[in-house]
């Protein structure tokens, strides 16, 4: 079935238009989330000295809620964005009214609902984390207070969200990265004056209720004719935030499994002392994660905004989009298990018995029901996937091509570094004694580094409301971790686990890149040379700069520190020369130039 675009493709210079706010949104957001890593590695150490170890952890404790419940309204907020880039796009401000103002009274009331069951479950809560009885009543102050402002500004969600919709998405970043700051300031203040941890609650009420009232102040002063009123509720909108927000609920859940899935097999299979090596591994990874995934942002609302229209076979109902997940589940079930089964089967004799004296017999039949079930499920896949709907957008198509290029671009000048000095990097932040965790830091960097190269696509996906490609996706990588992750963690320890991580995250992202290309009609072979070309400039820096490492004289971490700052400085400009002589077109590298030239000139 075809959709016919409700507008006509805008001109060039609009496309052109989309594209610079779209990188000035990344870069702006990038550049918050490497202030805010900053402002937080080094407020640490301020509060340890004035608040107690027990403390600060009952501190951590209230985090971990947090996280939890932020889940429950992470759909809603991206159905927000989605929808009023849409409705703004189509001129439909009374859409955007009616949207916000029944998401908002609903998010209220689900969140005030969350805050009563949370009131009564605090008394578990403490006895779950084995607090202190001394400390009872501290906890439940720090944890309602917390959780309060916490869920006010989850109900009231919907007036960022809609700046991120209007792509505004460099304010809502700076509007952020000063409330933050500001939460800074005032733990340093607060803090020598002797409100204990009780000034950590109080900077974070201050830094969520300032960021409220400027997303709101902004929300209107930026959209005319918005306007909240109860009146504006009904039940069509709220179909829309919840249909589409149930579906990214569902990819957020999967999505927080994944990232604790290794953590979980590793504390069972080698215990705790291992989980803490694999944590120290994967700080820098995920932090260079952080950094880069703030780019991907800007992506929703402008696919959201663009008027793309699909073309092809009928939309499927309910029952064949389960045949369809399913089929897809089972064959890569099948296909880990042939792998990671004789890996544990040669891994540990009594977990199955080898063949003895020629005996070859189960395990060939065991091998060839395995190969038959693949190619039953293969042939089903091709069937149900072999006919691919067509995304037609030429702005969106170029957009998603380019967002490409530059965000593998970007990620490749700062995952390539972390990979190339991750030994002195990890001698320099814990000293000796860590050099297992630096094996295990680059295979999570290369981990990181192809997870990463889905983003764009992954936005430009949800804003064109498709997002089954994205649990496509977290079928294949939850079926491959819970396989391999285990298999490889028995044969070859923490190296393992993160190489079982690697692979199931990399052929995930791989398969996805692909069904995204197919979308759009790329050819797979050109999709990568068009947007990785441009890496070739970070990979050979790396390479001489790993090189040099083991010319590093290990004796003084301080000395190892300033070279590591030294050695960024020379990739960054030996990354530069790469990319000047010729790896980026001259309008490329005129417009980057010209694009930092006008940065420079908007912050003076």
């Amino acid at each position: 079935m075809s959709q016919e675009p409700d507008k006509q493709n805008r001109t060039e210079a609009d496309a052109s238009g989309t594209r610079r706010k779209v990188a000035l949104n990344s870069l702006i957001g990038m550049s918050a989330n490497v202030v805010y890593l900053v402002s937080r590695l080094a407020i640490t150490p301020f509060i340890l000295v004035y608040v107690p170890l027990d403390q600060y952890g009952l501190w951590s404790v209230c985090f971990i809620i947090i996280s939890y419940a932020g889940l429950s309204g992470f759909g809603v907020n991206n159905a927000y964005i989605k929808y009023v880039a849409q409705y703004r796009a189509e001129g439909h401000t009374e859409a955007i009214n009616r949207l916000v103002s029944t998401g908002v009274i609903t998010m209220s009331l689900f969140c005030g609902g969350l805050y009563l069951i949370l009131h009564f479950a605090v008394p578990l809560l403490i006895e779950h984390f084995a607090i202190d009885p001394q400390l009872a009543v501290l906890a439940a102050w720090l944890i309602l207070g917390s959780a309060g402002v916490f869920f006010i500004d989850l109900a009231l969600g919907a007036f960022k969200a809609t700046l991120e919709g209007m792509q505004e998405i460099a304010l809502v970043r700076i509007v952020w990265l000063a409330s933050t700051l500001i939460e800074v300031a005032l733990i340093f203040i607060l803090l020598p004056l002797g409100f204990g941890v009780h000034a950590l609650l109080y900077a974070l009420v201050a830094r969520y209720l300032l960021g409220i009232g400027t997303y709101l102040f902004f929300a209107f002063r930026r959209l005319p004719g918005f306007r909240l009123h109860p009146g504006l509720f009904s039940r069509a909108p709220l179909g829309v935030l919840f249909r589409f927000g149930s579906k990214v609920q569902t990819l957020g859940f999967i999505g927080v499994f994944m990232t604790t899935f290794d953590r979980i097999v590793t504390t069972a299979l080698l215990g705790l002392e291992a989980t803490g090596r694999f944590e120290i591994a994967r700080k820098f990874p995920s932090m260079g994660a952080s950094v880069s995934a703030a780019a991907f942002d800007a992506f929703l609302p402008a696919a959201s905004s663009m008027g793309a229209w699909w073309s092809g076979p009928e939309a499927p109902g309910a029952r064949q989009k389960i045949d369809k997940y399913l089929s897809l589940f089972l064959l890569a079930a099948v296909a880990a298990a042939l792998t990671a089964t004789p890996a544990l089967w040669w891994a540990d004799p009594t977990w199955l018995p080898r063949p003895r004296n020629g005996t070859w017999l189960p395990a060939v039949l065991g091998i060839g029901v395995g190969l038959l079930l693949l190619r039953v499920f293969y042939r089903r896949y091709r069937r149900l996937f072999g006919h691919s709907e067509r995304l037609h957008s030429d702005e969106l198509s170029s957009l998603y091509l380019q967002g490409c290029r530059y965000v593998n671009l970007i990620n490749t000048v700062l995952l390539s570094y972390l990979f190339a000095v991750a030994h002195p990097l990890i001698y320099a932040w814990v000293g000796p004694g860590f050099e297992d965790s630096s094996a295990i830091m680059m295979v999570l960097t290369a981990s990181v580094w192809i997870n990463l190269a889905t983003g764009p696509g992954t936005s430009v996906m949800r804003g064109v409301d498709r997002t089954g490609r994205e649990l496509e996706y977290a079928l294949i990588n939850l079926v491959l971790a819970a396989l391999w992750i285990p298999a490889l963690t028995v044969l070859w320890g923490m190296i393992g686990a993160a190489a079982g991580t690697a692979l199931s995250t990399g052929l995930a992202s791989i398969y996805f890149m692909w069904r995204t290309n197919q979308a759009f009609g790329y050819r797979h072979l050109d999709f990568v040379r068009q947007t990785l070309t441009p890496c070739l400039a970070p990979l050979v820096s790396a390479v001489l700069l790993g090189a040099t490492v083991t010319l590093l004289p290990h004796s003084n971490r301080w000395v190892v520190l300033a070279w590591l700052v030294l050695a960024g400085v020379l990739h960054l400009a030996l990354c530069g020369l790469l990319l000047r002589a010729g790896l980026l077109n001259r309008e490329e590298w005129q417009n980057l130039t010209s694009f930092f030239t006008r940065l420079k000139n908007r912050a003076q």
